[in-house]
């Protein structure tokens, strides 16, 4: 089964809070060590060149390594 993968962006306004509006099945689970981070460069603190912290909306979301950087777009993975 293929699972949705959490889209997180600051905007409140931001609407695709969720991956569900471009997938086939919007029942599916989450990956629960998957995020994509839009627009953002705030959020992320740098441990070192392998590992950031993520905090979004003040709660600390844990470490994570950047999969993909696209200008101020992220693919994360947990770690």
């Amino acid at each position: 089964m293929e699972k949705n993968i959490l889209i997180l962006h600051p905007n409140p306004n931001f609407s695709f809070n969720n991956s569900n509006w471009f997938i086939y099945k919007i029942t599916n689970k989450y990956h629960d060590d998957q995020i994509i981070l839009i627009n953002e460069n705030n959020n992320l603190k740098k441990i070192n060149s392998e590992k950031y912290i993520l905090s979004f909306k003040g709660k600390n979301l844990g470490q994570y390594k950047v999969i993909e950087k696209e200008i101020n777009c992220y693919y994360l993975k947990k770690i």
